[in-house]
């Protein structure tokens, strides 16, 4: 899983995930949690892989927002412990951000600078094996069950203080991908 980091748009709103100008780094805070430092104006997508091409992997992705609601990223519904939705690992292969009903996707951001971005404060990932999709997403995950982990989402000087690591330098609209060769 990576996380990978864009400009958000005015509207809080992609049709894809854009070209990525990095990935984020993710490190464990004080209260022993993964955390990642978003910026204001930075938004990111989701980038998911396996190592072994034929395991498939069964994942559910939750929001919570900055007033407690939680909402199924897969879906773009209100997160309900009885309905949760999943995508499968490797058939998909990126999370654009939080799909909404008419089209295109809400971006995961920490602070929203338009009308339309929800800021997160956490996600909750909950995967399990592909042919188990009877186990919803739970913060409580007990020995045995599927792997459920929570990533919080902070600001730069929080995720410098907590983590002891450097945080990322400010977002470069260059550092995208240009399809360049080498020779």
């Amino acid at each position: 899983m990576s996380f990978q980091r864009f400009a958000q748009p005015e509207n809080g709103v992609v049709a894809q995930a854009p070209t990525s100008l990095g990935a984020l780094p993710v490190g464990l805070g004080v209260a022993q949690d993964l955390m990642m430092p978003v910026a204001v104006g930075e938004a990111f997508w989701i980038g998911l892989s396996v190592a072994d091409p034929s395991a498939r992997i069964e994942l559910a992705v939750v929001v919570e927002s900055s007033d407690g609601a939680m909402l199924d990223a897969i879906s773009g519904a209100t997160w309900e412990k009885a309905r949760c939705h999943t995508v499968i690992v490797p058939d998909v292969q990126r999370l654009a951000g939080i799909r909404r009903y008419a089209d295109g996707f809400n971006v995961f951001t920490r602070a929203s600078t338009g009308d339309s971005a929800l800021p997160c404060v956490r996600l909750w990932f909950r995967t399990a094996a592909a042919s188990s999709n009877d186990a919803p997403l739970s913060r409580d995950a007990q020995p045995g069950e599927p792997l459920c982990v929570a990533l919080r989402l902070v600001d730069y000087a929080a995720f410098q203080a907590e983590t002891g690591l450097a945080a990322p330098d400010a977002l470069d609209p260059n550092a995208a991908y240009k399809g360049w060769r080498l020779p």
